[in-house]
This record gives C-alpha cells, sequence and structure tokens, in this order.
C-alpha cells in the first residue's frame, strides 16, 4: 500500500499498472448488476462452447496401480488430472527412497532412476492417463515440516537437492509438474514467529532470505523440468505473512528469469463451499489483483510480467468429503465424526463419511462459474477417496487405505455428470463479468473512497469486539493514544493515519497496522451528498465488521469470513451535507481488512456523491 501510494502517486495511473488488458478493450463498472445471493437467483447453463479450455483437476491421496487401472473411467467423467498425494510426502523426502506408502514390500533403500518401483508405477499410471486423454498430473509435496532456519545454507542446499530430484521423477515418469502445498507452516511465514523474535536474530532480512529461497527452490526444479506446470497452494498472497508471499514471488522470479512455458497457477482453498457465483467472481479478481500488487511493489517488473502472461487464479471446490468436529461438554475437542444422522456423535475420523456438502445442483453452480472466471485450472479437493469405493481385495491390491472401501455419496452419479457436462452459465452480465476477470480487463468498483483515516490495533479476544474504545466515541484525528499490553507498536502510541487506496480498493489492516492476531482496528472517512438520498454500503471483511454512519451502528457480523466485495449490502438514508463512515474490524487470524463502498441500488455511482476530507 505504502509502496503503490509512493510510486503511482494517483489512483487512475495505478489502475493501468494493476489491470493490463488488450487495447481498445472497454473498462466496464463490475458493479452494474447488484450481486444476489445464490439461493434467491436462478441461474441457467449451457454446456461450455470451448471445453478444452479449463482442465478441471482433483487433489486427493489415490493410489497410482489404481488410477492406471481407472484412467478410462476418470476421463470419461470429466477429470483431466489429479494432484496425487504421497508420492513425495513432505519437503524433506527423498522420493527415490523405498519402501513407500504404495510399495510396502519393498526392500529398503534408495533406488534412483527407471529401476525404481513406484517410479515405474508412476509412469505406467501416466502413460494410461495420457491415453485416456488425461494429462495434469501433478506430484504433490507439502510443507507439513517446519522449514529449517531461513539463513542455514547446508539446510537449504538439501531441500532445493529434494526438489530437483522431484522434478527428475516427475519429469520421466510423465508428470505434467509438481503442486506446492505450503499451508501448514503458516505460522512461520510471520515475522512475530517466535524463533525469530530472539536477540540478534536479524528479521529485517527475512523477507528478502525468504524470497531468495523460493529462487532456490523453484530453480532448482526447472533446470531439469523446465516445461513442468507449477500449482501453487492455497492463497499465500491473501492469507499468509510476508514471508509466505516473499517466497511464493522468490518462485515467480525464477520461473519468469527463462519465461518457463509450464506458468504457475494459484489454487485457491478460501471458495471450497461457496456456490454463489458472483462471490466467487469477486474472490477470484481480488486474489488475482493481490499477486499483481504484491509483484509490483517488489519492483521486478520480469516477475509481474510473467504472471500476466502464464499466472492464473484456479478456485477449489469441495462437493464431497463431510466432517465436523466433536467437543465434549467442557467445550474441549475430541474428535471428528460425520453427519449426525448417520453417525450420531461417534468418533469416526475426519474421512470416514464421503457425503455431500452440498447438492448437486449448487456444485453445477459453483462448477460452471469457476469455469467460467478460470483461465485454465478448475480444481476439486477429494476429502478421501470420495469418487470411488474399492473392495476390500482391491485395497491389498493397490496398497491403499480403509477409506478408499467405505461409501460413496449416494448422489456421486449427479457430481459426476456435471464434470461431465462442463456447464457454464448462460447469464449475459454474469459472462461478461467473467470474460473481464479472465481477461484481467480494467474493472472499475463506484463508490470506493479513495481513503481511509485508520487507527489500531486495539485487543479483540474472544468477546472483545463487543468492547466500545475510545475512536468509537468521537473520532479526533488528533487524539494520541496510549498502546495496549502486548501489542508491537512503535513508540508505543496509537494515532490515527491517512491511507490512499490502491486500486483494489481493499483496505489491508493487516499492512497497515498489525500483523497479530485478535486485534482490531477503526477506519473512517466521510461522504457529502447534496440532497437527502437513499443508498446502499456494500462491505465484505475478514473478519468482524461493525459499520457506524454519524456515529449510529447500522450493521455488525461477529463471525470470522473471508473478505468478498459487497457480501453485506446495508440500504441508508444519508442526509444532505457531510456524513462520517466509520469500519470497525476485528481479526481473527491471518489475513485481515475489508472492502466498502456507497453505491445506488444497482451498484452504481450515486448521483451528486464525493467522498471529502476533514
Amino acid at each position: 500500500m505504502k509502496f503503490l501510494s509512493r510510486v503511482v502517486p494517483c489512483l487512475p495511473f495505478c489502475a493501468v499498472v494493476l489491470f493490463s488488458c488488450a487495447p481498445h478493450t472497454a473498462v466496464v463498472p463490475v458493479g452494474q448488476q447488484p450481486p444476489a445471493a445464490a439461493a434467491s437467483r436462478t441461474y441457467s447453463y449451457a454446456p461450455d462452447p470451448y471445453p478444452e479450455r479449463v482442465k478441471t483437476l482433483v487433489f486427493t491421496t489415490i493410489a497410482p496401480e489404481f488410477l492406471a487401472d481407472s484412467a478410462e473411467y476418470f476421463a470419461r467423467n470429466g477429470i483431466d488430472g489429479f494432484m496425487v498425494a504421497d508420492i513425495m510426502h513432505n519437503w524433506d523426502s527423498d522420493i527415490w527412497k523405498q519402501p513407500t506408502t504404495f510399495t510396502p514390500d519393498e526392500p529398503a533403500g534408495r533406488v534412483v532412476g527407471e529401476g525404481n518401483p513406484l517410479f515405474q508405477i508412476c509412469k505406467r499410471m501416466n502413460e494410461r492417463c495420457r491415453a485416456a486423454g488425461m494429462s495434469s498430473n501433478s506430484i504433490k509435496v507439502a510443507f507439513y515440516r517446519p522449514l529449517p532456519d531461513w539463513f542455514d545454507d547446508a539446510a537449504w542446499d538439501s531441500i532445493c537437492e529434494n526438489f530437483r530430484q522431484c522434478a527428475i521423477f516427475a519429469r520421466d515418469a510423465g508428470f505434467a509438474g509438481v503442486a506446492l502445498d505450503i499451508e501448514y507452516i503458516y505460522p512461520t511465514y510471520e515475522l512475530t514467529y517466535e524463533a525469530y523474535l530472539r536477540e540478534g536474530y536479524p528479521r529485517d532480512l527475512l523477507p528478502h532470505q525468504a524470497r531468495q529461497r523460493g529462487y532456490e527452490i523453484m530453480s532448482a526444479m526447472i533446470s531439469e523440468f523446465p516445461d513442468m506446470v507449477n500449482w501453487h497452494l492455497p492463497e499465500t498472497v491473501w492469507t499468509y505473512g510476508p514471508l509466505g508471499v516473499q517466497l511464493f514471488a522468490g518462485m515467480v522470479d525464477a520461473l519468469a528469469e527463462t519465461d518457463a512455458p509450464g506458468g504457475i497457477h494459484m489454487c485457491v482453498e478460501n471458495m471450497y463451499n461457496v456456490t454463489d457465483p458472483e462471490r466467487i467472481l469477486n474472490n477470484a479478481l481480488s486474489i488475482d489483483l493481490a499477486v499483481r500488487k504484491a509483484l509490483y511493489q517488489s519492483r521486478d517488473k520480469r516477475a509481474f510480467e510473467y504472471w500476466m502472461r502464464r499466472g492464473s487464479i484456479a478456485t477449489g471446490m469441495w462437493p464431497l468429503g463431510y466432517y465436523r468436529m466433536i467437543m465434549d461438554a467442557s467445550g474441549r475437542f475430541t474428535g471428528y465424526s460425520g453427519k449426525a444422522e448417520t453417525f450420531g456423535d461417534r468418533i469416526v475420523g475426519s474421512y470416514a463419511d464421503k457425503s455431500a456438502n452440498y447438492p448437486p445442483a449448487e456444485f453445477r453452480r459453483q462448477y460452471a462459474a469457476v469455469r467460467q472466471i478460470s483461465r485454465e485450472y478448475a480444481w476439486i479437493y477429494g476429502h478421501g477417496p470420495v469418487f470411488w469405493r474399492m473392495s476390500e481385495t482391491a485395497r491389498r491390491r493397490y496398497h491403499a487405505a480403509y477409506n478408499d472401501t467405505l461409501p460413496t455419496d449416494v448422489n456421486l452419479e449427479a457430481y459426476l455428470a456435471v464434470l461431465r457436462e462442463k456447464p457454464v452459465i448462460t447469464d449475459s452480465a454474469f459472462a461478461a463479468r467473467a470474460e473481464l476477470v479472465r481477461n484481467r480487463c480494467p474493472v472499475v468498483f463506484p463508490g470506493t473512497p479513495p481513503r481511509w483515516w485508520v487507527v489500531g490495533p486495539f485487543p479483540c479476544r474472544q468477546n472483545e469486539f463487543s468492547v466500545v474504545y475510545p475512536p468509537e466515541r468521537g473520532v479526533d484525528l488528533t487524539a494520541v493514544y496510549s498502546a495496549y499490553d502486548g501489542f508491537d507498536v512503535p513508540g508505543g502510541e496509537l494515532r490515527w493515519k491517512r491511507v490512499d487506496l490502491d486500486a483494489t480498493g481493499f483496505v489491508d489492516l493487516k499492512e497497515i497496522v498489525s500483523g497479530q492476531d485478535s486485534v482490531l482496528a477503526y477506519s473512517v472517512a466521510w461522504v457529502e451528498v447534496p440532497t437527502a438520498t437513499h443508498a446502499e454500503l456494500r462491505v465484505g471483511s475478514n473478519d468482524y465488521v461493525a459499520v457506524f454512519v454519524n456515529g449510529r451502528e447500522v450493521f455488525r457480523s461477529t463471525r470470522g469470513r473471508v473478505a468478498l466485495r459487497d457480501e453485506n449490502v446495508i440500504p441508508v438514508q444519508l442526509t444532505p451535507g457531510w456524513s462520517e463512515i466509520m469500519v470497525k474490524c476485528g481479526n481473527v487470524r491471518r489475513a485481515w481488512g475489508f472492502y466498502f463502498r456507497v453505491t445506488d441500488e444497482n451498484g452504481n455511482e450515486v448521483p451528486g456523491l464525493r467522498w471529502v476530507e476533514p
């Protein structure tokens, strides 16, 4: 935010930088059609006229021999590839080491190359998949355990060698590329991580070092597999701390250096159970803009341009595979169960219930929207083996898990029918907006304030969002508040600061105020209308939010959620003259901030409305 306001001093130029598009493309306001809740709107569908444009992937653990024998079945049902788990389990795994989950009877040892039993199985699997028309299998590698210290060169040399060997295995076994899942160690991406706070630790060098390590990992892989496709999970720039962002940016640096043709595709997880097309569209746009902003801020034009040419957002869906947490009478977590009508409150594990999270009709709506918005890939999170059921004999033969033998959802065929159909939404307004997002054309959001005044952080643990802190009693931009215990605030004082927004319109409180969890901040802006005016306040927040107009609360949400533009629409009557708009926004953990704009009932500019300064 600060970088963009310094380098790009005015919003119109910023918009040009962030929204690249083909020449002569019209700038179309996204808000011209009010986003309707999916449940209250009927969509019509048609088969995608370009069905091969978007490939559909499934993220799951699947036995490679079973996939080889079932390739025609999966291809026939609209699946273009699997992100295959347990080939290389973790960043510190040796991909050539035997035995493995899928070759448990092999003698212990390291077998490199064509003689490796797992390699032979995977090569045969990919050959059969390609023959069936399924060409986008990848090796899924996770960061399950914390990485070594960012400054430990010897340890990072070992990591890079592991990934170089992974790329060799993937290339020679016929995989399309590698899917890298970095979410599990998210606390280590924050500069406030405990290990970085010890005296003398070079915290100021950490962002540069994380970017360098991302560059080294990716360079090691593409040195062996230049054409590999890179999938990155999840939406790092949106969800995690600055080191996660820099790790990702370093990977893009390496790909941009050689203009690697496979590209890098950010696999979004925060829309798993969202089936409203407008919310899916807004989220994809927001994350794409966040990636562009992160790369643009780095002053690396090459990385930014590479993302624009070869990067994409791939939205994830979670239609099948249900679980819920079970708590005892004291509120203590005791384990996982499935749906109550099937399992009661028995602890059966999180993979025992393969039933649906939402019905086939909602999946059709979700999948159609995702296909229209995506540039190259859509993907499904398979929470366990939700698309098949094995016999016990088959399970033993394929060295699969017990969950592979459990029953699938009774309506599985209806979900597969959606995948076979490859639908798109026929609504012309939605199709036009989807094309704008997909092609990265300029879009505008009428009624977005150009700037806010912001102060924080204030405590927001448990029920503290209801606490009335001094700014809520009256705004005084000259006021100085004492910092609260446990908060890292320069000088120990909280002061209001003016924040100019970039073209995304997102108020990134994690960047502006604090990277800490369990905090809140106040943001204030002023609007003027010439006459009494009916308007709509449109807000989306991560997490809690309360909106005040001239000191009167008009909206409140106290649930953890993803910030989605226009998620809540609040009708208000603005009085002639100035009105003060205050947004109180609280953070549960990680990403923190909000979208806000004032529009007419159709999401367009309010005639005569202007944003003013105190």
